[in-house]
């Protein structure tokens, strides 16, 4: 299964969820999916992967461990970051109304395959 076509699914079975985007180390897009009327996935997944870095890098240093997922939520939103390898990252954007936790089973779920594609 490609990568367009598993974000794709992550996308059209979760209400809520508005597009998701496997970006690579750099913040380059590598695939993406999202409704018509999402925001610039390429955009968000660059901001994602710093984001990403920068709690990687506060959790090691501080805790020695390093994040399966991180969810954060906005009044008007949100985003999951899932970390599939030492160089690719999944960013998850989602609306306010969805709750993150009826999309994160999906996620994880996704997350194996997308594991798979990279293998």
């Amino acid at each position: 299964m490609s990568f367009h076509l598993i974000l794709k699914s992550i996308v059209a079975e979760n209400p809520g969820v508005i597009g998701a985007v496997v970006v690579d180390w750099e913040g380059e897009a590598v695939a993406h999916a999202a409704l018509d009327r999402s925001p610039d996935m390429h955009l968000i997944g660059a901001h994602g992967g710093i984001l990403s870095q920068q709690i990687d890098s506060a959790l090691r240093a501080a805790l020695n461990v390093a994040p399966r997922e991180v969810v954060l939520r906005t009044d008007a939103g949100g985003i999951v970051l899932v970390p599939l390898s030492d160089e690719y990252l999944l960013v998850v954007c989602f609306a306010a109304a969805s709750p993150p936790a009826a999309a994160l089973r999906k996620i994880q779920e996704s997350v194996k395959y997308l594991e798979r594609e990279l293998a």
